[in-house]
Formats: C-alpha cells, sequence, structure tokens
C-alpha cells in the first residue's frame, strides 16, 4: 500500500487532510484531473477532501455533477457532509439541504447533465466542477459541461469513474489514448491534463473487511475481480480467446511448477505500422524471458535494436512479421552482416497453416489445414492452449509437458500492457467451421490499439523446429568387446 500524507492548511489552523502521495496531483493546476480504477481506490474520498481543503483555504465555487441526478440524495453531497465532520471542518462550511456554504464565500451546488443542458451552459464563475460516475456521461454533456469550465481561466474539471464499456466518452477521450503509458507508470501526465489510476491495494486507509473482501472475489471469480476491483474495462475480456486468469496463471509458472528454461531461443519482433508501438519477445523453451516495447525511432534503428537484444539473448530465431512494413526487413537483411548465427523467418498471419496434415484435434482426427483459417488462427489458438494448459496446471494440478505451456517472467518490461494485450483478442464469427482471429483493423474498429507485445509472442512460438545436425561415425573400441 502506498504511504499516506497529511497537509495543514496553515501553521496556525488544526485542519488536517489525509491523502496518499499518489493524489498530490490534486494540488496542482491541470485543467482537467482524471481518476478512474477499480472499487475501494479512494478517487471520491480523495477528491472530497482536496475539494474541501482548497474551498476552506480560498473562496471557490464547486459543482458536484453526474450525468443523472434525481434528487440531491443522488448527489456527492452526503459525502461532502460527512468528510467536513471528518476534518474537523464546521468552522468553514455551513451544510444546508440543497448546497453547502463556506464561511469564506465558497459554495458547493449539485446537478444532472442529461435534465438541465441549459443551466450548465448558462453557469458562470465555476472553479471546479467534479463529474462523478464518468463512466455513463454523454458525449454531449461532455461538449456541455467543459466550455464551462475553461472560461475561467484556473477552472479545473475533475471527473472520476470504474470504468466498464470502452466507447464510453470519458474514457475514449481522457485514457484510452493514454493506455499503455498509465499501464506502464500508473498516470499520464501533460500540460492540460493529469489521469491516474488507482485501486483498493493503492489505499492505506482501507479497511481490512474490506481489503479481504475484494482479495475473495479475487479468487472465487477472477474476470468479475478484474472489473470491480482491478478497474479493467469488462469489455477488454469477456469473449477473449485467452482468459486473463489464465494470463495471471502464468506469471512465473516455471518456478511454482518446478521446470526449468531449457531448449529454443527465439525472438518474435513486430514491426509495427507507422504510430503503433515496435516490439520483441524472447522465450527460451516455453519460459519468456524477456520483452522490449518502445515507440520511437525509425524503422532501421528499430530492426538493429531487434538484433542487438536477439545478440545478447543468443537467439537462435528471429521471426518478424512480413506484412507491410516487414518487407523492410529483406532491404535490410539484403544490406548487412546478418551472419550473426540466427535465422530470420518472415512470418505473415495471412499465409496458409503450418504442418497442414498434422492432426491438432486428437478427439476429431481434424488436421489443421481443417481447423485454422490461416497462420494468424493457428499460432493465436496454439498460444491459447499453452495458457490453458498452464492454467489447468497451477490450479488443477492437471499435469502437462512443460514444453506445451507457457510461462511469462514477472520481470518483463511493461509486462501490464502485455497482460492487457493477450485478453483483448477476440475469435473472428463467421458462418464456417475453422478457427480465424480478427485482425489489427477489427480491433481497430472497436477502439483497441495494435497489440503488438501480444503479436511479438505469437511469432515467437512460429520458428520452424530446429533440424538435428549430420552424424558422425567414429571408432570406439569398447573394453567389454
Amino acid at each position: 500500500m502506498k504511504p499516506s500524507i497529511l497537509l495543514n492548511s496553515s501553521r496556525s489552523e488544526s485542519m488536517k487532510i489525509k491523502l496518499t502521495e499518489d493524489f498530490q496531483f490534486l494540488f496542482r493546476p491541470k485543467r482537467f484531473k482524471i481518476m478512474f480504477g477499480g472499487r475501494y481506490g479512494m478517487k471520491t474520498t480523495a477528491a472530497i477532501r482536496a475539494l474541501l481543503y482548497q474551498g476552506a483555504k480560498n473562496k471557490i465555487r464547486i459543482l458536484g455533477c453526474r450525468e443523472f441526478m434525481k434528487s440531491i440524495e443522488a448527489s456527492v453531497h452526503e459525502a461532502m457532509c460527512g468528510e467536513i465532520e471528518k476534518m474537523n471542518m464546521g468552522s468553514k462550511y455551513i451544510p444546508q439541504k440543497q448546497m453547502i456554504q463556506g464561511t469564506n464565500g465558497t459554495t458547493i451546488r449539485y446537478t444532472g447533465l442529461a435534465r438541465d443542458p441549459k443551466g450548465i451552459k448558462s453557469t458562470y464563475e465555476l472553479d471546479r466542477a467534479l463529474l462523478e460516475e464518468g463512466e455513463s456521461v454523454s458525449e454531449k454533456s461532455l461538449n456541455d459541461l467543459i466550455p464551462t469550465i475553461i472560461r475561467e481561466p484556473d477552472a479545473e474539471l475533475w471527473i472520476i469513474f470504474n470504468p466498464e464499456d470502452e466507447f464510453a466518452p470519458a474514457w475514449r477521450r481522457f485514457v484510452a489514448p493514454h493506455i499503455d503509458e498509465i499501464k506502464s507508470k500508473g498516470f499520464y501526465e501533460d500540460d492540460r491534463m493529469y489521469v491516474i489510476k488507482t485501486n483498493y491495494w493503492d489505499n492505506p486507509f482501507l479497511s481490512a473487511a474490506a481489503y479481504e473482501e475484494a482479495e475473495i472475489c479475487k479468487v472465487e471469480n477472477y474476470r468479475q475481480w478484474l472489473w470491480q476491483y482491478a478497474g479493467e474495462l469488462y469489455a477488454d475480456f469477456a469473449d477473449a480467446i485467452i482468459k486473463p486468469e489464465w494470463v495471471e496463471a502464468s506469471i512465473n509458472a516455471h518456478e511454482r511448477l518446478g521446470f526449468k528454461p531449457l531448449g529454443v531461443k527465439s525472438q518474435g519482433f513486430d514491426l509495427a505500422d507507422t504510430g503503433d508501438a515496435k516490439a520483441t519477445m524472447q522465450r527460451h523453451g516455453s519460459v519468456i524471458t524477456t520483452g522490449d516495447r518502445w515507440e520511437t525511432g525509425e524503422l532501421p534503428e528499430a530492426i538493429d535494436r531487434a538484433f542487438e537484444s536477439a545478440v545478447n539473448d543468443e537467439t537462435e530465431f528471429m521471426v518478424y512479421d512480413d506484412d507491410g512494413l516487414g518487407k523492410a526487413m529483406k532491404v535490410y537483411l539484403a544490406n548487412v552482416n546478418t551472419s550473426k548465427r540466427i535465422e530470420v523467418i518472415p512470418y505473415n498471419g495471412n499465409d496458409s497453416v503450418d504442418n497442414p496434415t498434422l492432426v491438432y484435434d486428437e478427439r476429431t482426427g481434424k488436421t489443421n489445414k481443417n481447423t485454422f483459417r490461416n497462420k494468424r488462427a493457428q499460432y493465436h489458438w496454439n498460444l491459447r492452449d499453452r495458457f490453458e494448459a498452464t492454467y489447468n496446471a497451477i490450479e488443477k494440478g492437471i499435469y502437462t509437458n512443460p514444453d506445451n505451456m507457457i510461462s511469462l517472467a514477472q520481470d518483463i518490461n511493461d509486462l501490464p500492457i502485455l497482460k492487457s494485450e493477450l485478453v483483448k483478442i477476440k475469435r473472428k464469427k463467421g458462418q464456417n467451421a475453422f478457427i480465424q482471429i480478427e485482425s489489427k483493423e477489427d480491433m481497430r474498429k472497436r477502439g483497441v490499439k495494435s497489440p503488438n507485445m501480444s503479436d511479438a509472442l505469437v511469432m515467437c512460438f512460429a520458428n520452424p523446429a530446429p533440424q538435428a545436425g549430420p552424424t558422425q561415425e567414429i571408432e570406439y573400441d569398447s573394453e567389454w568387446g
């Protein structure tokens, strides 16, 4: 859990506010301050405490709002009054039936955005607006509220929500463009905006009973826990071919099950389209040992970077995406010295399957060519099988050959991003019996970024089986005759 901090309003006053260090940004000027995550993340409490503190120090106008507010009981009014009492601010605020009046002139009022759009547009001189349940706010309400806020030079809009829908306007506008950085660092910041994800394990003030409630849910219904308590989009994993609990079980599975990284060393390299991150994933046998992801640099620099990591990891195979920008790899290879004892292999997901006559399903006798639409489907589904087998071994004690499992080392760079990408991959529905995986373009249409780390992970298992070296006859005289 995070350490807490105390803020004093002045040396002569006893008024204090308890917050974690993560919420210090609430006291720095930003036009937009976005707080999202799961239940018990202290989002609302932190926002109320910070607003009351600021309103006690300076005369400001605060608006508490949400998309729908049928009555004052449906607003944040009761929570505001409760925090006034807990923070010993009775001398600073006078709670009334419909509002809160500060003794220094600060006012706190409430409204529903959907039912009073004209009232929002005509509201002047707002200094702070606290938008609760931002997951349900409409695009129209945001478009009405934001111009109202920016009328004043120092005014700020604070939005709080537990994410649900990847198409929700608040998510798409403030979170989705920066989600990779948020998953990597826990926050995103620029000149106008600060976005933070906070969950129950970040809350040092959480009761033991509430913490236990969340942990029990994690054990009994992991997918429900991801959405309700870990602040993940429900749509990210509802129809995923790789279940989130399978991915979680794979973290350091080799140590938990007692097998070591052995066998082939292979790297998957996704060169990525323009504007997308590039990624490499390295495996040693069935253990994913390292990963790399970056968004800057030109293509030749990216290829150099991939080769450098491959050499450092003593890679035998490099499998790269031959679709689109992958064509540049051929030019690169033709103009540089690649005698680095690495076999470089192109991969195109639209190609026909590998080992077409090999039986995939022993129960039905179906072969690879009768099961998968193309190579992309084949290798994604094989990755799915690895995760499921690992989960069954970890959670159910069902033995599987470690060569057919997968273990993700817990210190892989940007592991949260990889986990997020894996649980967004969906099967493409069609009118035939073939397994087909949605394309990157399909994912973009539903607002999901290109899954470059997970694609690199798929490719690092797409190397051909190593060929046995030539045999050599030797003469040997045995002492046994």
